[in-house]
């Protein structure tokens, strides 16, 4: 038997018949790709319960059945963050690309009234204002870092919790190109990212700042990423955004709250 989204979705709202259930839990321990599919039929199911997507029926459902454990409670209140900083990242683009933008008709009043060399050095001027408006507004990412270095604070130290999220696991090392890195498709990531970064057998301090790279620019930072113990020693873990992650190639840096390198970590995004 295989589940398809709507079963995966009645299965979770404790909607189906008990026959039915019970194939779907006996699959479960035999078969990881359903794992995965509910894990992300979760997630779907809460983001059509926060945009109000579900019938009054299913919102029963969801509210006896399905919430049920801290857990999902507070895989809920993730995924709502996450959303509102989705909306604030789309409200901040539109509101920077109305202020950036030039009224009708401005440029051909600037020909009609600026002689030749004038208008020269009128549209240099205009390119130079505009550039710093645009890098002001455009690069600035500082609300979705506070969104997220907030987000970074709970504790990553439990597996079960961290199923949600699309898990990439990378060691220190600098790579010539991306043939060796760890790839991943861009199309299976979900909208927040888990990091595990490998760290050398000596480490300084319980956090860590980290920088994430594409070619020679910054593209996020977090100030105080957490240091895990795991089986094999030490790591890093940080939840990033995959609004900041474009296929490409791309670098984290993290530096010690003393300033000290303690690894770059590379990765490609297909």
């Amino acid at each position: 038997m295989h589940a398809d989204t709507k079963q995966l979705k009645r299965y979770l709202l404790g909607d189906l018949p008990e026959r039915e259930a019970d194939a779907i839990d006996l699959q479960i321990i035999t078969d990881e790709n359903l794992c995965e599919d509910i894990s992300l039929a979760e997630s779907n199911l809460i983001e059509d319960f926060l945009e109000g997507a579900l019938s009054a029926d299913e919102e029963r459902l969801f509210r006896s059945n399905f919430m049920t454990s801290d857990a999902r409670r507070e895989q809920l209140r993730e995924i709502d963050l996450i959303k509102k900083v989705a909306r604030s990242q789309a409200a901040q683009k539109k509101q920077s690309e109305v202020q950036i933008a030039p009224p009708a008709g401005f440029f051909d009043l600037v020909k009609t009234y600026l002689r030749p060399l004038a208008l020269g050095a009128a549209v240099v001027a205009l390119l130079v204002v505009g550039l710093f408006w645009f890098g002001y507004l455009g690069g600035s990412s500082s609300a979705l870092e506070k969104q997220y270095a907030e987000l970074n604070k709970k504790d990553l130290g439990n597996p079960s919790d961290l199923t949600v999220y699309s898990n990439i696991s990378l060691v220190p090392g600098n790579f010539r190109g991306s043939d060796s890195a760890v790839k991943q498709n861009e199309d299976k990531l979900t909208d927040t990212v888990l990091f595990r970064l490998t760290l050398p057998s000596k480490v300084d301090g319980s956090t860590y700042k980290a920088r994430v790279l594409r070619g020679s620019s910054t593209v996020f930072t977090l100030e105080a990423a957490k240091v895990y113990q795991n089986s094999g020693g030490q790591d890093v873990r940080v939840l990033l955004p995959k609004s900041i992650l474009q296929k490409g190639q791309y670098q984290i840096k993290l530096e010690s709250q003393s300033g000290a390198e303690a690894g770059t970590f590379a990765f490609v995004i297909e």
